[in-house]
């Protein structure tokens, strides 16, 4: 059996002894349920405020109440509705410096983007399906491979974890996928497996050295 790099192990005890926030950004404006959205940019709508504010409450909940250790800095995707939910987080906890990495942006899902589940199988039956199945074997036309997102957000979390001190939290705003990626880095989860991690809107994840809690009701799509 081939030996892992020791500066990969060194990575995989990092990622395993981080405490990281995860937040998934509210709804964004025009998009329907069961449809992909990757890097296209919409904004919020007034529900994705609603929710990312409820987020933000979550969070001043939490540290108020000793419940999850304190954090000073904020990470999000680069795309508008993560940077428009972390803004919302913000009003909530203004001590949290924000910064963005476009190593958190969701998955891309190429030709797929804005398209609905039933659109996409109309012109090919069966790959929407596919996808969900077996996602490292399938890739949407012009998009990025399951595996390719998991290094993507790997490198992006060893990035910002060198800068958290052992006591504190980081929080990530970020999307459905490259959350679920975050998670699997954290967690010791496959890719595949990681997609099985889902966060619903205004619900908070809490992976401390390798264990996840939820808090929060959460918001369907």
């Amino acid at each position: 059996m081939a030996s892992v790099p020791n500066n990969r192990i060194d990575e995989q005890q990092c990622l395993r002894q981080a405490r990281v926030l995860l937040v998934r950004h509210g709804q964004p404006l025009d998009t329907p349920p069961r449809s992909f959205l990757g890097h296209s940019n919409p904004s919020l709508a007034e529900s994705g405020w609603q929710q990312a504010r409820y987020a933000g409450r979550l969070l001043r909940q939490l540290w108020d109440q000793a419940l999850i250790p304190p954090a000073t800095q904020l990470w999000h995707s680069d795309l508008a509705r993560a940077q428009q939910t972390a803004c919302a987080c913000m009003e909530y906890a203004p001590a949290m410096s924000m910064r963005a990495d476009s190593g958190l942006r969701e998955i891309d899902f190429g030709s797929w983007d804005c398209r609905t589940f039933a659109e996409i199988n109309a012109e090919a039956p069966g790959s929407v399906e596919a996808w969900f199945a077996n996602p490292m074997d399938s890739t949407p036309a012009g998009g990025e491979s399951l595996q390719a997102v998991y290094e993507r957000v790997r490198s992006a979390l060893l990035r910002i974890i060198q800068g958290v001190a052992p006591t504190e939290s980081v929080v990530i705003v970020a999307h459905y996928g490259s959350l679920a990626m975050a998670a699997g880095c954290l967690l010791g989860l496959t890719p595949p497996q990681a997609l099985g991690v889902t966060l619903r809107r205004g619900c908070c994840g809490f992976i401390d050295r390798g264990a996840l809690q939820w808090w929060g009701r959460g918001h369907d799509q």
